[in-house]
């Protein structure tokens, strides 16, 4: 009776003879390790690799009555059927790995198929590829659930077969065939694809010679492998189609413009224009690229009207390029852009909580310090610096040269440094990344990471926003009673888009937690973007004209619901106690925001309520509004802070 088991060790080196053994050890299934010596195989040693199954029949030693092996062969070669079911279903995966395809040899197609099957998922993923790869084809011409497995030019193989043999062809096995081409592309398994002689005789031959045509080297260096496909092959194949989606952005995008530019493209189908349908298909994000790309290489789209969507920001987008081309009508072009742009906003800000993503189109804030998406500087200090808005500090200008910024002292941000200035030593940092000019500390400001105030349209197309649009298109925002500058225009709207985001989690009621609509007085004014009133379409019972704001002073979120204390129109902060910016009457600390008791006790910043043990952080000394006289209480470090602003001499 013949027994199977795997190599264990075999030919390890004998430092003494200086030479291979010639002997080894098979591990069994719940048995001891058995003895086995070179002369009593059939095979070479190549073959009797640590780890390959073998089987072999057990004798005693006439010399010492232990057990030893004789006849050991590799298990690929064995024919016993017996044998071989039983390691085809033995408890060490190593032996079932091998024994099971060629036991599932001997069995009927139905068997070796449904067996099959169930072997898979008794494997890991590594193992189950290395199994359904030894599967004979007729197995794999029968499952789907086993050709999935394979590595991807052993699937497309097998793919094109199913296709010949397949009639008439199916939608299944065409999506099948499709998924194959992908699955080449994105493995890289070139040789396997090129080598093949499969013609696909219900779509041509034209797709095993494009994949042949791809050359390696080319995609390895992420070159352009869809710009090798002729542009009649996308017209005339979904498959070539399809693969735009699956290509990088600066692969897909060139591609995409030269379909949509081609008038062939545009001949009506039963199943649509071809261009129309390219257009459809691709994600937003990409149409909005597609855009940057044509208005940066000043190209021209035909049939610009018929590629307008359901997309408020494509078609705003589409308007700001149409307008490049109509001088006329531009002041026109950007009123429509900027009312679908608020429609956009309008609408997905009060139908769900998500976060609202308007990349690429906004330029992104690249400070790892501001917990906000977008750019919201503005022009400070003679434009020479950008000052934020969230940081309340200056913050370097993207593409400037270097220039020397301080540290702010506890808040980690940087303001520029002043001729003439008063400096105080103790108190302010030096970052790692700082360096000292005559004495000072200064910041070394890169180019990479600072803010995006004005276009540069010189940037590839892939790191162009709505800054870049815009000034291609020869456009010049203007909302009257909003902003005071066109530069204000796209800072604005990033800020009404951060501030919104940052608010998603309170616009549900707080009694059916159903999302509030707004009142559209303030949530479609760019100039009150820092407001937001909202009420729940309950009525009675639920909240109702519900004010949010962020604080001018800490910038925290005023909730009406938390924050009941009012001074005129303002509610008071919670954190710092600020109300109206600019006041003679109200001073912070005076009155407590939590339960109105007047003249909160404490000392320095700090002031806590006697009534109900509310505390708050007043803020800055120059932002302590009320009384002109000086505050006795203000930390040293506001007062050199204040100085440095020129609030106090």
């Amino acid at each position: 009776m013949r027994h199977y088991g795997f190599i264990k060790s075999f030919g390890k080196y004998d430092r003494y003879q200086d030479r291979e053994q010639d002997y080894g050890f098979i591990a069994r299934d719940g048995q001891p390790d058995i003895f086995f010596h070179r002369k009593h195989t059939t095979c070479s040693g190549r073959e009797l690799d640590e780890g390959a199954a073998v089987t072999f029949e057990v004798v005693a030693n006439p010399r010492n009555g232990k057990e030893e092996a004789r006849r050991v062969c590799p298990l690929n070669r064995e024919t016993d059927v017996q044998v071989l079911t039983a390691a085809a279903h033995s408890g060490e995966n190593t032996i079932r790995l091998q024994a099971a395809p060629k036991w599932l040899a001997t069995q009927p197609i139905e068997v070796q198929v449904r067996e099959a099957i169930q072997f898979c998922s008794m494997f890991s993923s590594a193992d189950r590829r290395f199994f359904v790869s030894a599967l004979p084809d007729t197995v794999l011409l029968q499952e789907r659930k086993l050709r999935d497995h394979l590595p991807p030019g052993k699937r497309f193989d097998i793919c094109c077969r199913l296709v010949k043999e397949t009639e008439p062809l199916t939608t299944t096995v065409h999506e099948e065939l499709i998924e194959a081409v992908y699955s080449v592309i994105d493995g890289k398994d070139w040789n396997a694809a090129r080598e093949s002689s499969v013609a696909l005789l219900p779509l041509g031959t034209e797709i095993v010679q494009v994949i042949r045509s791809i050359k390696p080297p080319s995609y390895l260096k992420r070159g352009p492998y869809i710009s090798h496909i002729p542009i009649e092959f996308f017209q005339k194949f979904p498959l070539f189609r399809s693969l735009i989606t699956r290509a990088t952005l600066d692969e897909a995008i060139p591609v995409l413009v030269k379909l949509l530019q081609d008038k062939h493209c545009w001949e009506e189908k039963p199943e649509g224009a071809i261009a129309e349908l390219l257009w459809r298909d691709a994600p937003s994000q990409r149409k909005l690229y597609c855009i940057y790309y044509v208005a940066k290489e000043r190209l021209e789209l035909p049939n610009l009207e018929r590629l307008r969507t359901d997309d408020f920001l494509i078609n705003a987008a589409l308007s700001l390029l149409w307008a490049r081309d109509h001088a006329g009508s531009r002041i026109k072009a950007f009123d429509r852009a900027h009312t679908l742009i608020q429609d956009w906003v309008t609408e997905q800000a009060w139908i769900s909580t998500n976060h609202l993503d308007l990349s690429p189109m906004l330029p992104e804030c690249r400070q790892g310090y501001i917990s906000v998406s977008y750019c919201e500087a503005r022009p400070w200090q003679d434009n020479s610096v950008a000052f934020c808005p969230r940081a309340r500090s200056g913050c370097c200008i993207e593409g400037a040269e270097r220039i020397k910024m301080r540290p702010r002292y506890a808040t980690g941000h940087y303001r520029p440094w002043k001729e003439g200035q008063r400096r105080r030593d103790k108190g302010y940092l030096i970052a790692s990344t700082s360096i000292v000019v005559d004495g000072k500390a200064c910041f070394d400001v890169t180019q990479l990471n600072g803010a995006r105030l004005y276009p540069d349209c010189t940037k590839s197309w892939m790191d162009w926003s709505l800054l870049e649009l815009i000034k291609a298109s020869d456009v010049t925002p203007n909302i009257p009673d909003q902003l005071r500058s066109p530069t204000e225009y796209v800072p604005k709207l990033a800020g009404w888009i951060n501030r919104l985001n940052e608010i998603r989690a309170r616009l549900k009621c707080s009694t059916c937690s159903q999302i509030m609509a707004p009142n559209y007085k303030y949530a479609r004014h760019l100039a009150r973007y820092n407001s937001t009133i909202v009420s729940c379409h309950q009525g009675a019972g639920h909240d109702h004209n519900i004010y949010l704001n962020h604080c001018w002073a800490c910038r925290e979120i005023v909730d009406s619901r938390e924050a009941t204390i009012r001074v005129g129109e303002f509610y008071l902060c919670l954190h710092c106690g600020s109300g109206p910016m600019r006041s003679d009457t109200y001073q912070q600390g005076s009155i407590c925001p939590k339960c109105g008791t007047h003249e909160m006790i404490g000392s320095g910043r700090v002031r806590t309520c006697g009534t109900c043990n509310h505390t708050i952080r007043l803020p800055a000394y120059h932002q302590i509004t009320g009384t002109n006289s000086t505050f006795p209480s203000a930390d040293v470090d506001d007062v050199y802070d204040a100085i440095d602003e020129g609030f106090l001499e």
